[in-house]
């Protein structure tokens, strides 16, 4: 298997599947469910991920003002197909492939713009953790446990009340974690760590390290395990994991020193992926954390065959070269009320993003529109520019 030939000469439609994780534990696809839900809201989010010639698939409209206000901003944006139209001649780019996606991509296929994706059963095992603990080796002391009585047993016959971090075996972006210590545990502990058995038949113990820097790397895999399009980023997470934004440095890498030794995992990563029978798009969170000898990488933390939502930043990151940025997203009860983007600029001042330096803050998902969630990116020219720009952030639209 190998992607499809002369992929570059073809526009891509990109579709966003944002519970394509949910889908990997048998889960129907809640796109296609009746009315909105914050997944279908979740392709806004996605807006700058493709390239100005290709288009997005969005199952909300964009507001005119918004996409009149990005306009204004100098800021390219892809074409936009409204669900259910598509675009017979591009090729169909899922976030991750499902049985939904794969139902998706037959549109596209009669009318000759086939694509090519690995098996689903091999996309849901290497999506797993326990592929990628089975790569990583039991030096980060992490476990997999698929009964509950296995997993008692373990923890009571620990001395040492350890902290530990529970995972179901596929993904969640943190939401489905859960942060504890072996010691005093909770019914309610107990409860959540049962519910991840019944959910995902397995669980995977880490066990909690001081993290010092959250980091991720995106790639893509082809014929031969070989990687293309390596880069990375420094993932703002909250402190049990849970996504909460990006931070892309001007060259698009990881950064130093952990750059090589992400790189040498990476390659050895796209061999093992390609032996199963998975090409195509791939993400990898890292962490350091703090040792007795002090940082260490722990490079293979999760393995998500799939593209990223790092994708949205990347993109902002091509339109908005030779920059210190930060793609984040917040809930509106958190913001001060805006009553229009011309009420946000004013709130900003000198703050606000400039088209012609390109530097500021910008709303890059719609502010009104009762959204449950919007998009800013905070463009600064370096490190000391963009620490200033998250306290103006925080001083002049962070609700007091």
């Amino acid at each position: 298997m190998k992607p499809a030939d002369n992929a570059d000469s073809i526009a891509q439609e990109f579709h966003l599947n944002p519970d394509f994780d949910f889908s990997l534990t048998g889960a129907e696809s809640r796109l296609d469910s009746p009315g909105e839900s914050y997944v279908h809201e979740m392709t806004w989010h996605f807006l700058f991920a493709p390239s100005p010639r290709d288009s997005l698939i969005v199952f909300k409209p964009f507001p005119m003002e918004f996409m009149e206000y990005l306009r204004a901003k100098n800021l390219e944006t892809p074409r936009i197909v409204l669900h259910p139209d598509f675009t017979p001649t591009s090729r169909f780019a899922p976030f991750g492939w499902n049985a939904q996606t794969k139902k998706l991509a037959a549109r596209y296929d009669s009318h000759g713009s086939q694509v090519r994706h690995p098996d689903l059963d091999t996309i849901r095992k290497v999506n797993s953790r326990e592929f990628s603990l089975g790569l990583e080796g039991t030096w980060s002391g992490s476990r997999l446990f698929r009964e509950w009585n296995e997993l008692e047993f373990f923890l009571q016959k620990l001395d040492v009340d350890f902290e530990w971090m529970a995972k179901g075996i596929h993904g969640h972006a943190g939401t489905a974690n859960l942060h504890f210590r072996t010691k005093n545990r909770s019914e309610m502990e107990n409860q959540f760590l049962k519910a991840l058995l019944r959910d995902h038949d397995a669980l995977v113990l880490e066990p909690w390290h001081q993290r010092i820097m959250d980091l991720a790397v995106n790639f893509t895999v082809s014929e031969g395990g070989e990687i293309s399009d390596f880069r990375g980023h420094e993932l703002l997470n909250s402190r049990d994991g849970a996504f909460l934004g990006i931070k892309i440095f001007p060259d698009r890498m990881p950064p130093n020193p952990w750059r090589v030794e992400l790189m040498a995992s990476a390659r050895k990563l796209g061999q093992a992926l390609w032996r199963e029978g998975y090409f195509g798009p791939v993400s990898v969170d890292a962490y350091v954390h703090s040792t007795p000898t002090g940082p260490q990488l722990r490079a293979l933390v999760d393995v998500n065959a799939r593209l990223s939502m790092a994708a949205q930043a990347h993109g902002l990151a091509k339109r908005i070269p030779d920059r210190h940025l930060i793609w984040t997203w917040i809930k509106p009860r958190k913001l001060r009320p805006l009553s229009d983007y011309a009420d946000m600029e004013t709130k900003l001042g000198v703050a606000a993003f400039d088209p012609i330096t390109q530097r500021g803050i910008l709303p890059v998902s719609p502010i009104r529109a009762t959204p449950r969630r919007i998009g800013f990116l905070l463009a600064g020219r370096d490190e000391d520019d963009l620490r200033n720009l998250q306290n103006v952030f925080r001083n002049k639209l962070g609700r007091v």
